[in-house]
């Protein structure tokens, strides 16, 4: 069957639309338009993927192959910004430290019912952000008998704050700051009074606009700085306010040596993440919903590797 002029017409400007926002997505993730697509990017892949069974059935060859190559080229790219292990560790009798992540601004539940909710996850280490004051007094108030290790600290210009509930004592405690966004770093010790594992919280604004993009750049070499300065093992957590493969946090990771979490991208596209050192294996990674939000926070479950047991007994959390 010949094909008419504009039918040809059409094959080049649809696939020519459908590379270029394969590669804007990907290459220029933080420019109009594409950035607000780049937060979708698992639901961009699975649209190429449809497009191309419907060129399928409707006999369009050229635009199938350009379908699935934007889905393959996504998909690969996806991949290499999640972590590099393809699947969780398995538990063992390692040392052990259940961590849960929460933005209690992500839920309009009543605080009874998110409290609820945190305490399910029966984590060792929560982590709290947008913390206001009448949500830290209720906190405290509702969580320092489980938890009776603890710090909140209020950025002074919005009184958002950040919040460690901790099972364990703090071996050290710190607050260090990029501008006036707080961050909280911690650790606790190994059965050995030399061995720490290291934490550290933050809380990242979201980028609005070119001076917030040099604003996340600026607070995550904050972060990386002090991570270069510890020894042993380390965990962060956070709501970062970014995609797991966007470029800011492929840099925090690439630079401070972590690994992450999650094994594949989500699409609820979190912003939240828990990163850890090589000296973990995470053998357990889930979203934590509550009746108002299907995203309130992540848990993960970190255990150290053999060679990292000697300061700590097995079959045992810190």
């Amino acid at each position: 069957m010949q094909i008419k002029p504009y039918q040809t017409i059409f094959q080049w400007v649809l696939g020519s639309m459908m590379l270029l926002g394969m590669l804007g997505v990907i290459l220029l993730p933080d420019q109009v338009p594409f950035s607000w697509a780049s937060e979708y990017m698992v639901h961009l892949m699975c649209g190429y993927l449809g497009l191309g069974f419907v060129f399928l059935v409707a006999k369009q060859p050229s635009l199938l192959f350009t379908s699935f190559f934007c889905c393959a080229s996504l998909c690969l790219f996806l991949k290499n910004a999640s972590s590099s292990e393809m699947i969780l560790a398995k538990a063992s009798n390692m040392p052990f430290v259940n961590i849960a992540q929460i933005n209690i601004a992500a839920t309009n539940d009543s605080p009874d019912s998110t409290l609820s909710t945190i305490l399910k996850a029966e984590s060792d280490i929560i982590s709290i952000q947008e913390v206001t004051p009448d949500w830290g007094d209720y906190l405290k108030k509702e969580l320092s008998e489980i938890y009776p290790f603890h710090c909140t600290v209020y950025r002074p210009e919005d009184f958002l704050g950040l919040a460690i509930y901790s099972k364990y004592p703090f071996n050290q405690l710190d607050t260090f700051y990029y501008n006036d966004v707080p961050n909280i770093a911690f650790s606790i010790k190994g059965n050995n009074d030399e061995d720490q594992i290291h934490f550290v919280g933050s809380y990242i604004y979201p980028n609005i606009g070119q001076a917030d993009a040099t604003q996340i750049e600026g607070h995550f070499n904050a972060i990386t700085n002090y991570i270069q300065k510890q020894q042993g093992p380390i965990i962060t957590f956070g709501d970062y306010n970014q995609m797991q493969w966007s470029q800011p946090i492929q840099d925090f990771r690439w630079i401070s040596q972590l690994e992450d979490s999650r094994r594949f991208p989500y699409f609820d596209s979190p912003s939240d993440h828990i990163f850890y050192s090589t000296h973990f294996d995470c053998t357990h990674f889930e979203t934590i919903h509550s009746p108002s939000t299907r995203h309130l926070g992540v848990f993960g479950h970190y255990q150290l590797k053999p060679i990292q047991n000697h300061a700590f007994q097995a079959n045992q959390k810190f």
